[in-house]
């Protein structure tokens, strides 16, 4: 499982870091007429790296998944609210 997960960090890094780089420095160098846009496009999709390499490292490392899980529930159990039950019988509206 470790090796999928170095696989995947391995991809993310190749897609999220690398790729946009390449594509904004051969831009810029060609002095393409809308180089910023890409070159914003390129900062967008590094900022994307931390998150997904966060999310491979979760998905693929159980103790750290089910350290999630955990977290999880304890915010799931917190936001839960319990049905109001009455006991005052069926609303009744009108005769």
């Amino acid at each position: 499982m470790l090796f999928a997960a170095l696989i995947c960090q391995t991809m993310n890094l190749i897609i999220f870091l690398f790729i946009p780089v390449s594509i904004a420095t051969i831009v810029i160098a060609n002095r393409y007429k809308y180089s910023s846009y890409v070159a914003l496009f390129g900062i967008c999709a590094i900022s994307m790296h931390g998150l997904a390499d966060i999310m491979a490292i979760i998905y693929f490392i159980k103790p750290y998944r089910k350290f999630f899980g955990r977290i999880l529930e304890k915010i799931s159990m917190k936001l839960y609210v319990s049905p109001n039950v009455s006991s005052a019988g069926p609303n009744v509206i009108g005769n």
